[in-house]
């Protein structure tokens, strides 16, 4: 290349019922820790994006970050003097014009001090005296007086039509319009988004939409031995992360010369990364081009735009409600409350009535084009997750907010449903931007290179993933549960048998109820389902609760894991994993 590409290198007390003998002498899940929900959950800040990009006196500027909560006793603040423990004297109030958990847009209104030639904008305790940062501070540049247009680093461009629904941010930026007549904005767009036309600068070093390099992003895994699981993928697309646009936009130059067409650039601010998707030049293979581009650049993420569909069998028969029993879940209408959850599915029926009154976004990233998925697998699973109480489907977390993505689409006149590892990344993306403790994934296909990214970058920011292990029935891995950053959940029935047509493997770390399950269902009604898919929420809860309760990502899992009933031989096994999740929820089992 004429520049060279930044190198990606470098870097639940349990019941009696839990043990086949004694009780255990500890408490794997550290029942004695509070909950770190609600307000009690500190504010970060990740980035600050603005116009013109640098302070003067009526710029704006959009603070991201994740647990932002409310503006009571808070204050946004600008400080000229680099960032102590404490704001400075020197310090100036911006206007807050919107306050969202998981963004913030203020306006200066105070020019910068004579001389000065940064300025950091960060969060305080208003009720402190301005005493105490409480989040950020992070660094813009002050704008060169003199200069009628400062120069920027490279910005981000959001439709002007574009705007996240539900009240939470939106997915990453998108930098590159679609082709003609393909239409694939699919609602991107932040809520209180620029306008269309604006060139906005990230002013912080490092940022993924600016100029500057954004921290590296792991090395990838070396070509894989086996290539017989290549999976169905999009004709003629493949995708590339890039730490930052710039490296994202010399790559696409480059490969333009190669007959590569850019079809969309997403910045990805949660996950830290840029994701674009090229279409490949007329007559190349995807494998060919994805092999041809990974022996070219071997330190980049490049893989197909694989296709991953829900792992769901809805055959069940036998109306038995055992599932909490099993597990030694315990809960109320409040459980749950202060935790964010995330599900990336399909279409979720707000207006049923498990769902009415809970706090349910729903953002689609599907394209204008595509004709969503049904809504009966996303329903069931929103309704075993958040489901009030006094509907008869009881959720097993109805205090959370639920964030639900909708990345299913239904496909061949209906005969086929799936979505792709790009739309789930853009989903994770999302999570980890709305501060979500987990993630219900209850959907599988082949590896792919930048899910895999995607998922190692979420648990990197505290973000827990569960994923369906799979109905096929066979002795192979489904991804994403096959990532060691993701938990793999397989279904068992109420007497504890493993579901007949449960995918084995390594992948598999624990069991959950999954088999003849009541569910929510279009239409006001209920169904009984059967699937890996539907014993995902399980582990899901228990995992947003020990994050909650201030374990990292790793931690939670190892802490089901510890706490799981052994099923099928001693030890771990391919059919059980660990065995069966057994967990308290919200309160204390025995």
């Amino acid at each position: 290349m004429s520049m060279r590409l930044h190198r990606l290198g470098g870097g639940l007390l349990l019941a009696a019922a839990l043990a086949a003998g004694p009780a255990q002498a500890r408490d794997p899940f550290g029942l004695d820790v509070p909950l770190k929900v609600g307000p009690s959950v500190l504010p970060r800040l990740d980035a600050v994006e603005g116009k013109p990009g640098c302070y003067r006196e009526g710029a704006l500027f959009k603070l991201r970050g994740r647990n932002l909560g409310g503006a009571a006793g808070r204050a946004v603040a600008a400080d000229f003097a680099p960032p102590r423990s404490s704001p400075g004297s020197g310090h100036v109030h911006l206007a807050v014009e919107t306050w969202r958990p998981t963004w913030i847009a203020v306006r200066v209104t105070s020019p910068a001090p004579k001389g000065a030639g940064a300025a950091w904008i960060g969060i305080e305790d208003a009720r402190s005296g301005h005493g105490r940062w409480i989040a950020g501070p992070l660094k813009v540049a002050v704008c060169n007086p003199v200069a009628a247009n400062p120069v920027t680093t490279l910005g981000t461009k959001v439709p002007a039509a574009g705007g996240a629904k539900g009240g939470w941010a939106g997915p990453g930026d998108l930098t590159a319009q679609p082709e003609p007549g393909q239409g694939e904005w699919g609602g991107e767009g932040q809520e209180g988004a620029w306008e269309d036309g604006d060139e906005g600068a990230v002013g912080q070093a490092g940022s993924l939409s600016g100029g500057l390099l954004a921290r590296a992003l792991p090395e990838p895994p070396p070509p894989p031995a086996d290539r017989d699981d290549e999976g169905e993928v999009e004709p003629g697309e493949v995708l590339v992360a890039s730490a930052d646009v710039r490296e994202a936009s010399a790559l696409a130059r480059e490969l333009a010369q190669e007959g590569f067409r850019l079809r969309r650039r997403q910045v990805l601010m949660a996950l830290g990364m840029v994701l674009t998707t090229f279409r490949v030049p007329e007559g190349m293979r995807v494998r060919e081009a994805v092999d041809a581009l990974r022996q070219r650049y071997p330190d980049l993420w490049i893989d197909a735009n694989h296709r991953y569909g829900p792992m769901s069998l809805d055959e069940a028969t036998a109306p038995v409600r055992y599932a909490r029993a099993l597990v030694g879940w315990h809960g109320g209408g409040g459980c749950g409350r202060g935790l964010v959850l995330g599900l990336a599915d399909g279409p979720v029926e707000t207006g049923h009535p498990a769902l009415a009154g809970r706090d349910v976004a729903v953002l689609s990233f599907l394209g204008p084009a595509a004709a969503p998925a049904p809504s009966s697998h996303g329903t069931a699973l929103a309704g075993l997750l958040v489901g009030a109480p006094e509907s008869g489907f009881d959720g097993l977390l109805p205090g959370a907010a639920l964030q639900v993505a909708v990345v299913l689409r239904s496909r061949e006149e209906g005969r086929r449903v799936d979505t792709t590892a790009e739309l789930i990344v853009r989903a994770v993306d999302a999570f980890v931007g709305a501060g979500a403790q987990a993630a219900v994934l209850s959907l599988g296909g082949p590896p792919n290179r930048l899910l895999e990214l995607a998922v190692r970058l979420a648990e990197e920011r505290g973000l827990a993933l569960a994923a369906a292990a799979g109905n096929g029935g066979q002795e192979r891995p489904v991804y994403p549960a096959g990532y060691p950053q993701v938990l793999g959940v397989t279904a068992v029935d109420a007497d504890r048998r493993p579901f007949r047509k449960a995918n084995r493997g390594a992948h598999v770390a624990i069991a959950a109820p999954g088999v003849d399950l009541w569910v929510a269902a279009p239409g006001r009604s209920g169904r009984y389902a059967t699937g890996t898919s539907y014993a995902v929420p399980f582990a899901a809860a228990a995992l947003a609760l020990e994050i909650a309760r201030g374990a990292g990502p790793a931690e939670a899992r190892a802490r089901l894991l510890d706490a799981a009933r052994d099923l099928g031989p001693p030890g771990p096994d391919p059919r059980f994993g660990h065995g069966l999740l057994r967990h308290p929820g919200c309160g204390r089992a025995g």
